[in-house]
C-alpha cells in the first residue's frame, strides 16, 4: 500500500479526468492501508495537528427572514458559528441588498461569507463587490469565471477583503497559478474535485509555500468522503481558514454506524483505525440501486 503515489500516477496516465472516481479509489486504498497498520488515515498524511476544525454552514438564495431564522437556530444549538450565503441567482443589486440586510440583522453575532459561484463578469464585480465589503462580509468566494484568474487577481489587489478561489483550483497546478498571480488569499481544497488526498496534499503544499490559507471545502460528499477530507484538514497545518465539511448533515438517513460529530461550531475527527467510520451495511443495502 506504500505504492499509492505510484498507483495515482498510473491512473493519471490512463484516465485524464474522472477525478471523483479516482478520489474514491484512493480514499479506499488509504483506509485499507491505515487499517492494516492499525492507525488512523491522518497518521499516513503526516499526523494530526488538530482534532477538529471550524465548520461553516451554507445557505442558498433564501428570503431574508428564512436565513435569519435558520442562522439563529444553528447559533442557539452551537452547531455552526460562521455562515456562507450563495449568490449569483438573483440580479446583482438585489442580491447584494439581500446580503447587506442579513449582515445588518446578524450585527456581528456570526461570521458571514458569500459565494458568487463564478457568476459575475469583471464589470459586475467591480460595481457590486465594494458594497459587500462595506457590509462587513469577511470573505468572497469565486466572484468571476473559473478561467479568469487575472480578473480575480485584480479584485484581490484592489479590495480590502479576503477572496477565496474555488472553481479556479481544480489541480495543484491551478493552485500554483493562483499563487503566481496573487489572485486570492485563500484557496478551497476539495479532496474529490482535486482527485484525492494526494493531490489535495500537493495543493496545500503549494498554498503554504505561497503564504495562502487553505479552506477544507465540500462537494457535498456523504460521511465517508467527508471524513476523508477531515483527516486531511486535521493533518495539514495549512488549513487555517476552517472548513465547510457539512455534507452528512444534509442526509435524511446516514449509512455509517456512528455519525460524524458537529459541536461547538466545529466538526470533530472520529477515533479508530482507517477513516474511523464503519459502513452500516443494512443501510447501504437499502440504498443500493439494482
Amino acid at each position: 500500500m506504500e505504492e499509492i503515489p505510484a498507483v495515482i500516477e498510473a491512473m493519471e496516465g490512463v484516465v485524464a479526468r474522472g477525478r471523483f472516481a479516482k478520489a474514491a479509489l484512493e480514499i479506499a486504498m488509504f483506509d485499507a492501508w491505515a487499517r492494516s497498520s492499525d492507525v488512523p488515515v491522518r497518521s499516513l498524511l503526516g499526523g494530526a495537528v488538530r482534532d477538529s476544525i471550524e465548520c461553516t454552514w451554507a445557505l442558498g438564495a433564501m428570503p431574508l427572514e428564512e436565513m435569519v431564522a435558520e442562522i439563529d437556530e444553528l447559533l442557539a444549538a452551537d452547531r455552526h458559528r460562521s455562515f456562507k450565503v450563495k449568490m449569483g441567482a438573483l440580479e446583482p443589486a438585489e442580491d447584494v441588498a439581500r446580503i447587506a440586510a442579513l449582515a445588518d440583522r446578524l450585527n456581528g453575532r456570526a461570521g458571514l461569507r458569500v459565494d458568487i459561484n463564478a457568476r459575475w463578469d469583471r464589470f459586475t464585480a467591480n460595481v457590486h463587490l465594494p458594497a459587500l465589503v462595506e457590509a462587513g462580509i469577511e470573505l468572497i468566494e469565486q466572484p468571476t469565471p473559473t478561467e479568469q484568474v487575472e480578473v480575480l487577481a485584480e479584485l484581490n489587489r484592489s479590495l480590502p477583503v479576503q477572496f477565496m478561489a474555488d472553481e479556479s483550483v481544480q489541480s495543484p497546478h491551478d493552485a500554483l497559478e493562483v499563487a503566481r498571480r496573487d489572485a486570492a488569499g485563500v484557496i478551497a481544497v476539495k479532496t474529490t474535485k482535486l482527485g484525492g488526498l494526494t493531490r489535495g496534499k500537493e495543493a496545500v503544499a503549494v498554498a503554504r509555500a505561497a503564504g495562502i490559507a487553505c479552506h477544507a471545502a465540500t462537494s457535498l460528499e456523504g460521511p465517508i468522503g467527508t471524513v476523508a477530507s477531515l483527516h486531511l484538514a486535521c493533518a495539514e497545518p495549512g488549513f487555517n481558514y476552517g472548513s465547510e465539511l457539512f455534507g452528512p448533515l444534509l442526509l435524511a438517513e446516514t449509512y455509517v454506524t456512528e455519525p460524524i460529530r458537529y459541536e461547538e461550531g466545529r466538526v470533530h475527527l472520529p477515533e479508530g483505525p482507517g477513516l474511523g467510520v464503519e459502513p452500516d451495511h443494512d443501510a447501504v443495502e437499502r440504498f443500493t440501486r439494482r
